[in-house]
């Protein structure tokens, strides 16, 4: 199982990193390689992969989409967690509580994975939504942001 010293993955780094026309591309990518120099545990979720492979396809194309799923699957730095009916029910249940329109059931999956997996850190371009969620849900923000 993740512990303390991983951190979550969101859609949105995976999107800037696999996209070289997003305008966060070139911090994605300056994040990463700081990542594998230093050999940091990452873990991300089914959901997320479903979001990223999505938005490539539409803004990028299939190709492309394909491509990031297979460096994803390969990638043995990152740990997948797949959400079953249990985290996708605590996922409901923080939907049903947290105040802000613009947070996402993804979002909330990702909140409840955060507890269930142990993990302290979210790395994540989307700070307006999670900021006020930190300290409720005991996680730290990673972004340059």
């Amino acid at each position: 199982m993740a512990d303390y010293d991983s951190i979550f993955v969101d859609s949105n780094y995976f999107i800037a990193l696999f996209n070289a026309s997003d305008a966060l591309h070139p911090e994605a990518v300056s994040i990463a390689e700081n990542m594998v120099v230093q050999n940091v545990r990452l873990c991300t979720s089914n959901y997320i992969v479903t979001e990223v492979l999505t938005v490539l396809s539409q803004r990028v194309g299939k190709q492309s989409a394909i491509l990031a799923m297979e460096s994803l699957s390969n990638n043995e730095q990152i740990k997948m967690i797949h959400v079953t009916e249990e985290l996708h029910q605590q996922s409901l249940d923080i939907f049903k509580t947290v105040k802000p329109k613009n947070v996402s059931l993804v979002d909330c999956s990702i909140l409840a994975i955060l507890d269930y997996a142990n993990i302290k850190q979210l790395l994540t371009f989307d700070i307006t939504d999670f900021k006020p969620l930190a300290s409720r849900f005991n996680f730290k923000l990673l972004s340059n942001q």
